[in-house]
């Protein structure tokens, strides 16, 4: 943990020209907010600190702040990851795509084609369901149910990308 030296006497000519935290150093105990940091020798100053003069060593983060991210699950000899939610769909040049955050991972922006969520057709529908006027789903989406269901693996075809409605022409001009 690093010390925030706010209030410290510096030698700098000013204080923000110093350094802003000092450390690390490793906690030795824990009563309520109040901190008991191991201080080397020369600082003649007590070793207690309120928990907001403390900030976390960003190289060594606390126990249980880095999760490791999950696995892929091989499917048809391809790395699979759960989808957590589909955040948006849309057809682009003709491709129905989806944009989704995935279960164990950071935030991502990129646009996946519809056949790589055979795997996960649930999601997909319910995504629909909440968003009927969104793009989509897909032509297929009652076959990967079925084979969701039955256990079966589906090879993607051409025409699993394709859309039942495309949001664009829904839309209505005004004159």
């Amino acid at each position: 943990m690093y010390i925030t030296r706010k209030g410290w006497a510096t030698n700098q000519p000013s204080v923000k020209l110093d350094r802003q935290l000092a450390g690390p150093y490793r906690i030795l105990g824990i009563e309520e907010y109040l901190y008991i940091v191991d201080l080397p020798p020369y600082m003649k100053m007590l070793n207690v600190f309120h928990a907001d003069q403390l900030r976390k060593d960003l190289d060594n983060p606390l126990l249980g702040q880095n999760r490791e991210p999950e696995k892929p699950v091989l499917i048809n000899g391809e790395p699979e990851y759960k989808v957590n939610k589909v955040l948006a769909s849309r057809v682009y040049r003709g491709r129905l795509q989806y944009k989704v955050s995935w279960v164990g991972h950071n935030p991502d922006n990129t646009w996946y084609n519809a056949d790589g969520f055979i795997g996960a057709p649930y999601k997909l529908k319910a995504f629909h369901d909440k968003r009927p006027y969104n793009a989509g789903p897909p032509v297929q989406l009652p076959q990967w149910l079925e084979a969701y269901i039955r256990g079966k693996d589906l090879e993607p075809l051409e025409e699993d990308n394709k859309a039942e409605k495309d949001e664009k022409k829904r839309r209505i001009r005004r004159a």
